[in-house]
């Protein structure tokens, strides 16, 4: 567990007693992030840090084995690294999401820093794709929303998403992964996946991109049994069970 994420746990302590809100809360006022659907049929699968030159292809292989369908949040100087790998996802009917240019931490930037990591991203994506690209979907690296991020809307941007699903990836064991996910997951779920890991050593990325790959082969038949479909993040629009309407997100589990 890093510094950071101790010491933002030590003013939620603070915090929540006094305003009745974690840290994570209170920063992000005012911007509506998603945490999970009020939808009664289908769950989200969203994989953070695409693409990724060794775990990318493995993860879209088992998708189309699975027949599903999920949001990939790219990070911009991936997707100009790769981009074939982007137009893969792509053409493969996934949902291309943004998740910054260089994936800092935002709670610690300045605001025109902010700005141009969300408009980089942005236009890297959409010259990578070289066609009508939509991208409407924004994750905040780490899941560190702060509420000036509402003005970054005017990018093109419609959804802040984090998630209410996200196994441990300390030690990347799809069993467990699976194990986790199948017992939290319920209609309207965001599912938060790697595709690699951001920031890790590269073995270590890659294991936790090999990992996810797997971990569908589990969980995606056992959650279709449930009579659950997988649906894309702009199939549903602003449809938040936790925070329709409100300017409260929900708190939730350190993840890149």
């Amino acid at each position: 567990m890093g510094v950071a994420h101790l010491a933002t746990r030590a003013v939620s302590a603070i915090s929540r007693p006094i305003f009745g809100k974690d840290f994570s809360d209170l920063i992000a006022l005012g911007c509506q992030v998603i945490t999970r659907f009020d939808d009664a049929e289908s769950v989200y699968l969203t994989l953070d840090d695409s693409p990724n030159s060794t775990s990318t292809l493995n993860i879209l292989n088992e998708l189309a084995k699975q027949e599903v369908r999920a949001t990939f949040f790219c990070i911009g100087w991936r997707a100009i690294q790769y981009p074939d790998l982007v137009r893969k996802i792509w053409s493969a009917g996934h949902e291309i999401g943004n998740h910054s240019m260089n994936h800092p931490n935002l709670w610690r930037v300045s605001p025109w820093r902010l700005r141009n990591e969300v408009r980089a991203c942005q236009d890297a994506l959409r010259s990578t794709c070289k066609g009508p690209l939509r991208i409407e979907a924004f994750r905040a690296p780490y899941g560190n929303f702060r509420s000036d991020l509402r003005f970054v809307k005017r990018f093109g941007l419609k959804h802040f998403v984090k998630w209410d699903v996200a196994p441990s990836f300390e030690k990347p064991d799809p069993a467990a992964m699976a194990e986790y996910i199948l017992e939290k997951t319920r209609p309207g779920s965001i599912i938060l996946l790697h595709d690699g890991f951001e920031g890790e050593p590269q073995a270590r990325s890659e294991a936790i991109g090999k990992a996810s790959a797997e971990c569908i082969s589990i969980v995606v038949p056992k959650l279709k049994s449930r009579g659950l479909q997988f649906k894309v993040i702009s199939q549903n629009g602003l449809q938040a069970t936790s925070n329709k309407g409100s300017d409260q997100p929900a708190t939730l589990p350190v993840a890149g």
